[in-house]
C-alpha cells in the first residue's frame, strides 16, 4: 500500500510525460529496476526520480503548504467570524440580553446551513459544502501556471479516481463552519468572563409557561454534558424585566453558551470527524491501477530493459555478422540524421545536434523502429548518427537494429551515452561494433558534431 503521496507523485509525473517534450528516464528507469521487482513499486521509484528531476517535487510541496495556509487562513477568518457574531449577538451591556434573540442569531444560520448541507448530500452525489467549493475555485486560480498546474491536475484526477471530492471538501466545510462556531464559544465565554450582563426573555402573545418549558427543553441536552440550566423560578422572573441575580445571571450564561456547544459547535464536529474518517478509508483503498495504457507501456519497457541487462554472450562459432553496408554516395537525399536507440539524448545533445541534424524520435519498440527505418528511407542520409546507452548489453537486437538503421545512410557512427558509469560495458560494445565493421573509437559530442556537418 502507497502513501498519498507517493500516488499523488505517480499521478502528476503521468500526466507530464503525456504532453511534450519527453522526460528523460533512463536514470529513473535504471533506478525503478534496481529497487524492486514489483512493477507497482518500480513505477513509483520511477515517478519519484522523474518527479524529483523535472520540478515536480517542488511544486507538490509549494502546492501542498499552499494549501495548508489556505485552510489556516479560512479558520482563522471563521474564528474571527465567530468572534464578532458572539460578541454582536450579546451587545455592550446597556441592554439586557435577550436570550432567545441571542440564540437564534448565533445558531439559525450554521443550523440551516448544517440542513441544507445533509440534504443535498444525500440527494446529489457531488455536493461537498460551498465552503469547501470556494475553496477549491480559490486554489485553482492560485495553482494554474507551470508545473503547480500539472499538480493540482493531478491532485483532483487522484480525488476523482478515489471518489472522495464530496468528502473532503465536507471536511473543509465542516472545518470552516466548526471554526465560526468555536468563535462564538470564545467570544462568549470572554465576554462572559470580563462583563456585567443581564438576561430576559420577552414576549406580548405568550405565556409564562411556553418560555418555562422552552427553556426546558432547549438546556436538556446540554444540562446532560453539566451546563446549568435556569430553574422554573428564574425564567419566569426573567421574563420582560431582567433579573440581576449572580445566580440566575450564571445560570442564563451557562444555558446560552451550553445551546451554542451542543446544537452548533458538537454537530459541527461530528460531521468534520465522520469526513475526515470516511476520506482516510476512501484513500486507504485507493490503489495504483496497473491495467491502462500508460502503465502497461512502462511494464514492458521494464521487461525490455530487463531483458537486455542480462549477459548476452558473442555469437557462437556457427553465427557471424554481416559488415554494415550503406547506400551509394549518389543516392543521398539529406545531409545527416540522428536517432537515439533505446535511449534518450540529453537536452544538450539535443541542441547540439538537433541544428546540424534531422533529430528522429527515440526508438523503444518495434512500432518506433519500423516508423524510423521509413524515415531513413526517405531522408537517405549522408552521415547517420546513432545513440545508444553504454549501460546496455550490445545483444543480437540491438545489433541487428543498428545494421538495418545504417542500410539507409552512406556513413553511420556510433555515439555512446553514460560512458563513465561504473555499469557501462565500453569492452563489449567495442567488440561488437569492430563485428559489424563500425569505428571502435566511439568519438566525443563536439567531433560528431563537426562530423555531422560534413567537415
Amino acid at each position: 500500500m502507497f502513501k498519498f503521496i507517493d500516488l499523488w507523485c505517480y499521478e502528476a509525473v503521468r500526466l507530464r510525460e503525456q504532453t511534450p517534450p519527453a522526460l528523460d528516464d533512463q536514470q529513473a528507469n535504471q533506478v525503478a529496476l534496481d529497487a524492486s521487482n514489483n512493477l507497482a513499486k518500480r513505477l513509483v521509484v520511477r515517478a519519484r526520480s522523474l518527479a524529483g528531476a523535472s520540478g515536480l517535487t517542488a511544486a507538490c510541496q509549494e502546492s501542498l503548504s499552499l494549501m495548508r495556509v489556505s485552510v489556516l487562513l479560512a479558520m482563522g477568518l471563521g474564528l474571527l467570524t465567530g468572534i464578532s457574531a458572539a460578541l454582536a449577538s450579546l451587545g455592550d451591556t446597556s441592554q439586557p440580553v435577550n436570550v432567545i434573540w441571542a440564540l437564534v442569531s448565533l445558531l439559525l444560520l450554521p443550523t440551516v446551513m448544517l440542513f441544507i448541507w445533509f440534504a443535498m448530500f444525500v440527494v446529489t452525489s457531488d455536493s461537498g459544502g460551498w465552503f469547501g467549493r470556494l475553496w477549491q475555485f480559490t486554489i485553482g486560480r492560485l495553482l494554474r501556471d507551470g508545473p503547480r498546474a500539472m499538480v493540482w491536475r493531478a491532485w483532483l484526477q487522484l480525488v476523482q479516481q478515489a471518489r472522495s471530492e464530496r468528502w473532503w471538501l465536507a471536511l473543509l466545510t465542516h472545518t470552516i463552519w466548526f471554526s465560526v462556531l468555536l468563535g462564538m464559544v470564545l467570544g462568549m465565554f470572554t465576554a462572559f468572563s470580563l462583563r456585567h450582563y443581564t438576561f430576559v426573555w420577552q414576549t406580548t402573545w405568550l405565556s409564562d409557561g411556553v418560555f418555562v418549558q422552552l427553556a426546558q427543553s432547549i438546556g436538556a441536552l446540554p444540562g446532560k454534558f453539566g451546563f446549568t440550566v435556569p430553574n422554573v423560578q428564574t425564567i419566569q422572573a426573567s421574563g420582560n424585566v431582567a433579573l440581576d441575580e449572580p445566580s440566575a445571571r450564571l445560570a442564563w450564561a451557562n444555558w446560552l453558551m451550553g445551546a451554542v456547544v451542543v446544537f452548533g459547535l458538537l454537530p459541527r464536529l461530528i460531521a468534520m470527524v465522520t469526513s475526515a474518517l470516511a476520506l482516510r478509508y476512501r484513500y486507504r483503498a485507493l490503489s495504483m491501477t496497473l491495467n491502462d495504457a500508460y502503465a502497461l507501456s512502462l511494464g514492458h519497457k521494464f521487461d525490455r530493459l530487463t531483458m537486455r541487462s542480462q549477459v548476452d554472450g558473442p555469437p557462437g562459432a556457427q553465427e557471424t555478422w554481416p559488415q554494415i553496408s550503406g547506400i551509394a554516395p549518389e543516392d543521398a537525399l539529406s545531409d545527416a540524421a540522428v536517432v537515439a536507440l533505446e535511449t534518450r539524448l540529453g537536452e544538450n545533445l539535443h541542441e547540439q545536434f538537433g541544428v546540424h541534424a534531422t533529430v528522429l524520435p527515440p526508438l523503444d519498440d518495434r512500432a518506433s523502429r519500423k516508423q524510423a527505418q521509413e524515415r531513413l528511407l526517405e531522408l537517405k542520409p549522408r552521415r547517420l548518427l546513432v545513440v545508444l546507452d553504454a549501460r546496455q548489453t550490445p545483444d543480437r537486437g540491438l545489433v541487428r537494429t543498428l545494421l538495418a538503421l545504417g542500410s539507409h545512410a552512406v556513413d553511420t557512427k556510433v555515439l555512446l551515452q553514460q560512458v563513465d558509469d561504473e555499469r557501462a560495458r565500453l569492452s563489449a560494445w567495442r567488440a561488437r561494433l569492430a563485428d559489424i565493421g563500425l569505428p571502435t573509437d566511439l568519438g566525443r559530442s563536439d567531433d560528431l558534431v563537426a562530423w555531422l556537418r560534413g567537415r
